[in-house]
């Protein structure tokens, strides 16, 4: 964010000016119909946006010059969005969700290009950012715990080595690109929890391992990069 930092007085005119055309055409409204053409990417774009600016306004909150009225109108775009978006909403007609109760399952389902990764990957990151932090900034009870349960669900794709299994098997070479930002996300929800006094890093995900052996594992990772073939082995896409 060029020419903005927390010790200005307000944040750019056109990221303001933005936010307000956002709430006022409601374009950040995730696409209903899940046949049409590009769905998929453009599924991506509004809900990583809606998710990731959602953030951004809970961060920058008091430095934003609305009037009462402009407040309100791009909190309730932001709120109303946020709560309404589920997993099976991202996911083109003719695809499947990603396995929540199994990563084998889902790995050979993402390789073969069977489910889609929008279900359990970068949106999902994305969306609850902006759910925990707005949440916590407006006192949005109900917005903060659909924040944690879309913690709890891009958890679950996480296995006992740390690998976060959409990133691994749905990128090709990519893979180790994408999951580089796994760590960086975690440091976020890690710094979100502390506010509540929760040590997130404690906490132990479905694979059986905390978030603190989750940073142990990624780590490996990058020292070993071929960790991640065996789940990439059968990408259509090269390793």
């Amino acid at each position: 964010y060029v020419g903005f930092s927390p010790h200005d007085e307000q944040v750019p005119g056109a990221i303001q000016e933005l936010f307000l055309h956002w709430a006022k055409t409601n374009a950040l409204k995730p696409p209903p119909d899940r046949g049409t053409r590009n769905f998929s990417s453009f599924s991506y774009d509004t809900n990583t946006f809606l998710g990731s600016y959602a953030a951004y306004y809970g961060v920058f909150h008091k430095h934003f010059g609305y009037s009462d009225f402009e407040r309100e109108l791009v909190e309730r775009m932001f709120v109303q969005n946020l709560l309404s978006v589920e997993p099976k909403d991202l996911l083109p007609i003719g695809e499947d969700m990603c396995n929540p109760y199994s990563l084998t399952a889902t790995a050979q389902g993402l390789n073969r290009g069977r489910m889609n990764s929008n279900t359990c990957g970068s949106i999902l990151w994305s969306q609850m950012q902006g759910q925990l932090v707005l949440g916590l900034r407006l006192g949005n009870t109900e917005l903060f715990n659909k924040g944690i349960e879309t913690v709890k669900w891009n958890l679950r794709f996480i296995d006992k080595d740390g690998i976060f299994i959409p990133y691994a098997a749905a990128k090709g070479g990519h893979a180790i690109d994408y999951m580089d930002t796994v760590p960086q996300y975690l440091g976020v929800l890690t710094e979100i929890f502390a506010t509540v006094n929760y040590d997130f890093l404690s906490h132990k995900i479905p694979s059986g391992i905390t978030i603190k052996e989750v940073l142990d594992g990624l780590a490996d990772v990058y020292g070993n990069h071929k960790i991640l073939l065996k789940y990439n082995r059968t990408n259509s896409g090269k390793y």
